[in-house]
């Protein structure tokens, strides 16, 4: 995979995580009513429309074998970027199962 690739696939993942963090901002905080409701909604179907198409960029270059397994990193790409922008707790035992999905797909995606 050249970087150019890599880049894509970095966008796409980060691009639908942003999507769902202003998602879960837009319908699980208290002070978003009104209008702001629907700017955080608007941003996060920005976010994951930007995801999805960076997503059918990648298809026609990768066996979806290969790249479907890294895509499985935004799991816990999306649970740090709780932590961070939504102030989430990240457990002991949601942190190891971080690290299993992430050397899962990293022996799937290696193969």
């Amino acid at each position: 995979m050249t970087l150019f690739f890599f880049t894509l696939l970095l966008i796409s993942n980060s691009s639908a995580i942003a999507g769902q963090v202003c998602f879960k901002r837009a319908m699980g905080h208290p002070d978003v009513v009104g209008w702001h409701r629907a700017a955080w909604i608007g941003a996060g179907l920005v976010g994951g429309a930007i995801g999805f198409f960076f997503w059918l960029a990648l298809l026609p270059h990768f066996p979806l074998s290969k790249i479907f397994p890294i895509e499985a990193i935004d799991r816990p790409m999306m649970a740090l970027a709780a932590s961070i922008f939504l102030r989430e707790k990240l457990t002991p035992r949601l942190m190891t199962g971080i690290a299993v999905i992430t050397v899962g797909a990293v022996l799937v995606s290696a193969t």
